[in-house]
């Protein structure tokens, strides 16, 4: 007997919980990550798994009912005839499209105290009526690898084309530089030194420079010209020079957006020091949490005593942290620590420092003890965007679906961003926001890979996997000293 667990990531204490008691009692489970193989598509090891499991255990809770990877697991078990078995601990409204596939399923209601014994008779009993396997797994990899053939074909068919057409586009590019140096060397024996950036054109963003003659060797002053959607480079994250987008300019003061996803990493982690336990132990399993114990558990949304902040805002090779060190402990998944990293503005020169203004910003913040709404400002150099920010980058049509950068991508050990490539069939990645969820303590807002009408998803701070798009604003008259 094999069963596939079915599961929100959120909900990985109990789920794994669930995994112990069933393996405890010889039946074989699928969970993912950990049966993920390394080097194997994710999205093909779910499928292989289901298609060739006896049962699928759906862990079904508030986060489970509104997780599009998980309605996607339930749609491929019944579109195979594999018996779902529903199991909760409390009564869940469902979204209609998992009402449809559950309506004819086995339900089975637990309080979830740690025991599960009622589960594991439950799969026993339904072991006796299923066939012993649905699907040999080596026949679902055939399929996978005739597909990889068949792909594997008409990449090389079309080798010949991509590479006629690297080659035309190469020769385009020399003759537009050909064009480009030849205007330049007009300009310069003209005696004029002046130019300015186009909208959308990524580069140093320099204007007019101005001398007594071309040839003069007197001091230039060099002006730099930023106006509502530019694009500059400034300062470097992992060795690579940060393109900026320009989204608003006033009184001399430029507010820049990274344009894509410079990294991923957790917003905060738990408290206690280990993702899923509370100071004293308790997991999920324990019972109810109470506000401090689910940032304990989970991490706090408090955007001032963040890690992130701490990070963002430091140059220093070994950044100091208010509260719980970014190792990997604390997070969900275990994945991206940061305690080792160098601040963001490591990479920053001591004049493109000086160029940043120092920003107060307001946030919401969620009182623990009484659950009261506040509003904290802070002080930064650096900091991530709110809900509020969305409307300027849309005036200043900045787009807000974005992509990481290939260094963002390599650097990711966390499976949310390849899991949301393979499944959603994207490139975008979510990226946080600073707001908290209403009524929580311990989850943001998120800007969603805008996969579907939903703008918005929520996430615990602790999930490591989620996407940075920092924030800032320049004084545009200190950024030529910056050069």
């Amino acid at each position: 007997m094999k069963a596939f667990i079915s599961y929100s990531s959120l909900d990985a204490v109990v789920a794994n919980e669930i995994v112990d008691a069933l393996e405890k009692n010889d039946i074989e489970c699928f969970i993912a990550p950990r049966d993920i193989r390394t080097g194997h598509v994710y999205a093909e090891e779910i499928v292989v798994a289901i298609e060739t499991c006896q049962v699928v255990v759906l862990v079904l809770t508030d986060n489970s009912n509104n997780s599009q990877h998980v309605l996607r697991e339930i749609e491929r078990a019944v579109s195979n005839n594999i018996p779902i078995i529903s199991y909760r601990n409390e009564e869940i409204k469902l979204i209609p499209a998992m009402e449809y596939f559950l309506m004819s399923n086995q339900w089975l209601d637990n309080p979830w105290n740690g025991k599960h014994d009622e589960l594991v008779n439950a799969v026993k009993e339904l072991a006796k009526t299923v066939s012993p396997q649905k699907k040999d797994s080596s026949q679902v990899s055939e399929v996978s690898k005739n597909h990889a053939a068949v792909s594997r074909m008409k990449r090389k068919k079309n080798k010949w084309k991509i590479i006629a057409m690297i080659a035309i586009a190469l020769w385009l590019i020399s003759i537009g530089i050909f064009f480009i140096l030849r205007n330049q060397n007009a300009k310069n024996t003209s005696g004029n030194t002046t130019g300015s950036t186009a909208d959308g054109n990524v580069g140093n963003a320099t204007g007019s420079t101005a001398g007594n003659d071309s040839n003069s060797s007197g001091d230039i002053n060099e002006v730099v010209e930023l106006k509502v959607g530019d694009k500059y480079t400034f300062g470097s994250y992992m060795d690579e020079d940060i393109v900026w987008c320009v989204a608003e300019v006033e009184d001399g003061i430029a507010t820049l957006v990274s344009e894509n996803v410079l990294c991923m990493k957790g917003f905060a982690g738990a408290e206690s020091g280990k993702c899923y336990f509370t100071a004293d132990g308790k997991t999920l399993g324990d019972g109810e949490f109470s506000p401090t114990e689910k940032m304990e558990a989970f991490g706090c949304n408090d955007w001032e005593k963040s890690s992130l902040r701490a990070w963002l805002n430091s140059a220093k090779a070994n950044v100091s942290y208010i509260g719980q060190i970014p190792t990997s402990q604390v997070f969900c998944e275990g994945k991206n620590e940061y305690s080792t990293d160098c601040g963001f503005l490591n990479g920053f020169s001591a004049e493109e420092i000086a160029a940043i203004v120092v920003t107060t910003i307001s946030t919401e913040y969620h009182n623990p003890e009484n659950g009261e709404i506040l509003i904290k400002n802070t002080e930064d150099l650096v900091y991530i965007p709110s809900k509020a920010d969305l409307a300027v980058f849309e005036a200043a049509d900045v787009k807000i679906y974005c992509e990481p950068t290939a260094a963002a991508i390599e650097d990711d050990m966390d499976y949310l961003y390849k899991n949301n490539c393979d499944q959603q069939k994207v490139t975008t990645s979510i990226w946080w926001l600073r707001d908290p969820v209403e009524d929580s303590f311990s989850a943001l807002y998120c800007v969603s890979t805008g996969y579907n009408s939903e703008r918005f998803d929520d996430n615990s701070v602790a999930i490591g996997g989620i996407g940075v798009r920092p924030m800032m604003r320049v004084d545009i008259s200190k950024l030529a000293e910056s050069k």
